[in-house]
């Protein structure tokens, strides 16, 4: 994907047969390029100071919250100061 030409993204949330999320995968793809370029999330743990990592805990939360109308979002966006974001934040 040559990033300083458009380029698509498709977000997908398969569920499994009882409805829970199974995976989160996002696609890159660009016209006139033959190869798009995917990541596929599953065994989300969600919060690991709440559960131990490998809990499974993750992918059943963020079913109920989509349910519960929450919106993904993603964006991007660059500054040259981004610590206001990145930065290690108030104490």
């Amino acid at each position: 994907v040559d990033t300083n030409a458009p380029f698509e993204v498709a977000a997908a949330f398969p569920v499994d047969q009882d409805g829970i999320l199974s995976a989160m995968t996002i696609t890159l793809s660009q016209a006139g390029r033959p190869c798009n370029l995917s990541l596929n999330l599953r065994g989300y743990d969600g919060n690991t100071s709440k559960w131990k990592t490998g809990s499974g805990h993750g992918m059943p939360e963020l079913t109920e919250a989509l349910r519960a109308g929450m919106t993904p979002i993603a964006s991007f966006w660059e500054s040259k100061d981004m610590l206001w974001m990145d930065g290690k934040g108030m104490s």
